[in-house]
């Protein structure tokens, strides 16, 4: 009776540390924990054929043992991952021809942060619909216990943590601000070499580089893949409607589009402001396009001002 109450007992323990080491090693595999902000979405209408255009800022690295050709390298690797994944969206980016100084030198707040509505309003003039900023945050070695009770033991990984904010031309809001961290296995060499920063000497580093991006990129193609394309009218004269988008976005000859009056501006936290949509003021019509400007005429009585947005619907 006792062997059968021990016997039984020490499986009774045995399954429940089996479970308790499956379950944490699940979770160490599972996903990645991320915070993720979208604001003033709308979802995608009848518009696959239209393509949208995002400007990319220089990677904003604050890791400072990530200096020098491996910062340039991370940003040709993105920009790259980034055409490669979304090919419904024109990339502008560092090195890019054309690539316009308003993204390459943006206007700050006086907090030395992006001023959103001033990006907003350059962006919207040439036909940007959203400014993508990616950053580096830390490389580091992140510790963690893994197990339960005394089977615990402590390991070490390798961690890329890295940030993306994408601001919308649109409301000059956030259309997607999340972080990623990403672990990577490491050995006692690569720690050593990851403190004394030494990342050249870390073994694992270009794949976790390569395979951390992959997702984020995913994760951005994702997030502009659920929002619709849109355009914005940049002038009004003598009935002729100039947009800031042309060929490049997909624009043709013919296209009806709705159009929309100039947003009004709302004051927000931390001194930012925002543009709300305007009022639906009825349709355009393409009669002439060029590369990345196109031209219009109002149906009917559409009252089209200039500082409004296009849709397709």
């Amino acid at each position: 009776m006792t062997n059968f109450t021990f016997s039984h007992l020490f499986n009774r323990i045995g399954v429940v540390i089996l479970a308790a080491v499956f379950l944490g090693g699940c979770g160490l595999y599972s996903g990645l924990s991320r915070t993720t902000e979208k604001i003033g979405q709308s979802i995608s209408g009848s518009d696959g054929s239209f393509r949208k255009k995002v400007g990319i800022v220089s990677l904003n690295n604050l890791a400072a043992n990530a200096k020098g050709p491996l910062a340039e390298q991370i940003q040709a690797d993105f920009q790259k991952k980034l055409k490669d994944s979304c090919a419904n969206v024109l990339w502008i980016g560092p090195g890019d021809p054309n690539y316009p100084d308003f993204i390459r030198n943006p206007a700050l707040s006086p907090s030395k942060d992006f001023d959103n509505l001033a990006l907003a309003n350059a962006a919207r003039k040439t036909g940007y619909q959203a400014i993508l900023q990616l950053s580096l945050l830390n490389i580091d070695v992140h510790q963690y216990d893994k197990g339960v009770l005394w089977f615990k033991k402590t390991q070490q990984n390798g961690r890329l943590l890295w940030s993306v904010v994408i601001y919308d031309s649109e409301t000059s809001a956030k259309l997607l601000n999340f972080s990623h961290p990403f672990d990577f296995k490491i050995d006692s060499n690569d720690i050593e070499a990851i403190r004394q920063a030494k990342l050249n000497e870390v073994s694992g580093l270009p794949d976790a580089i390569d395979r951390s991006l992959a997702e984020v990129s995913k994760e951005i193609c994702k997030s502009l893949g659920q929002t619709a394309w849109k355009g914005f009218i940049t002038q009004v004269s003598d009935s002729v409607i100039t947009l800031s988008s042309g060929a490049d976005a997909g624009l043709k000859v013919g296209q009806e589009l709705t159009a929309y009056a100039p947003g009004e501006t709302i004051s927000g936290v931390a001194g930012r402001s925002y543009l709300l949509q305007g009022k639906k003021v009825g349709k355009i019509r393409i009669t002439r396009v060029s590369g990345n400007q196109a031209e219009a005429e109002p149906i009917g009585n559409a009252a089209v001002e200039s500082g409004g947005m296009v849709q397709v619907r």
